[in-house]
């Protein structure tokens, strides 16, 4: 590895002890080879930390950081202020990338003079297609407004497959919020994008997203967090900055309205108790009755008695309660097609 390596390649690890050779091998097979792996052992309690390290004695592209439990956002930050590479790209522990993802990305990078982004494709699990012709696309900053539209931003707001430039983050001070429960990625990708000027979106296709029942996605983390996290989105955030000054086609702001209105959602399924329901202002709920929409039975049901109930605790609270015993016993015995009606 050479002292000042192209790119620095940042896996905040916890808890995946079972998918992490799978993608700390697929980052050393790398067809492109200037690069560093940080590897970003967030506390974990099983033998992840070790499996780290075994790596790092072994290829000297590999640096293996330990800290206490502080959360992805943390762990990718502990990345940022040790990366060295000119360029940044994250992978998710329990993900892997073919060989041409890091060659793809620097090639999309460098193919045009101040390109400051690079955006490709995902895939779910093994459904890469290798024989998809690739396309490529330039955007300049008067050209965000129809990049909001065509490349949907608000919605796919992971920072995996895609490169950024180290010194537009650090002369930024751009960090992933510390202590959301999710939607963190959102937050720093859309501080980015308002300090850079030039994005190139390609077809290439390298990484592979794995969708595991335990990643946060999946998980639920009660009222507190959740509602916290909503928070981060509406009213006021960076991030509606950003969408306010470029969604100007209406379907635009729309489709990101309803995508926050499923946070709050998320949290409204959380509320244990009346004085957690009667801490939610108006302007919440009426958000709520504008943008969000049902896409199950379960859903359904849940917009109309919120939209109904919400100020009525001892109506909307044991209905919320029963919601989540009725799918804890549906998900103790697997019953799979019961829990599809209940997944949101």
């Amino acid at each position: 590895m050479s002292l000042s390596p192209k790119i620095s390649v940042i896996v905040p690890v916890y808890n995946v002890e079972d998918y992490l050779p799978r993608c700390i091998d697929s980052i050393l097979a790398q067809d492109y080879e200037d690069f560093e792996l940080l590897l970003i052992d967030d506390g974990s309690t099983d033998k992840g930390g070790h499996i780290c390290d075994g790596y790092a004695k072994h290829d000297v592209r590999v640096r293996v950081f330990h800290k206490e439990n502080g959360g992805v956002s943390s762990a990718r930050n502990l990345g940022l202020d040790n990366a060295v590479g000119e360029f940044v790209a994250f992978v998710d522990s329990d993900d892997y990338v073919e060989s041409a993802y890091l060659s793809d990305l620097v090639s999309d990078m460098t193919r045009e003079f101040g390109t400051d982004l690079v955006i490709q494709k995902t895939y779910m699990a093994d459904s890469l297609d290798a024989s998809a012709e690739q396309s490529y696309d330039m955007y300049s900053i008067e050209d965000f407004p129809q990049l909001m539209r065509d490349v949907k931003l608000y919605l796919y707001t992971g920072v995996y497959a895609k490169l950024f430039r180290t010194g537009i983050i650090k002369a930024g001070n751009i960090k992933f919020p510390e202590g959301m429960c999710f939607g963190e990625d959102g937050i720093f990708y859309f501080a980015y994008l308002d300090s850079i000027r030039k994005v190139v979106v390609s077809s290439a296709g390298n990484y592979h997203y794995e969708q595991r029942p335990g990643s946060a996605i999946h998980r639920k983390f009660g009222f507190k967090p959740e509602y916290a996290g909503f928070r981060q989105f509406w009213p006021v955030s960076r991030y509606m900055d950003f969408v306010k000054k470029y969604a100007v086609h209406q379907d635009v702001a729309d489709e990101y309205c309803y995508n926050v209105s499923t946070y709050l959602h998320r949290a409204v399924t959380e509320i244990e108790t009346a004085y957690q329901l009667k801490g939610i202002p108006e302007k919440d709920w009426e958000f709520f009755r504008r943008y969000f929409r049902p896409i199950s039975v379960k859903t359904s049901f849940d917009r109309l008695m919120i939209n109904n109930f919400h100020g009525r605790p001892t109506i909307l609270v044991p209905y919320l309660r029963f919601c989540r015993y009725v799918k804890d016993f549906l998900a103790r015995r697997n019953l799979d097609k019961v829990m599809n009606l209940l997944k949101k």
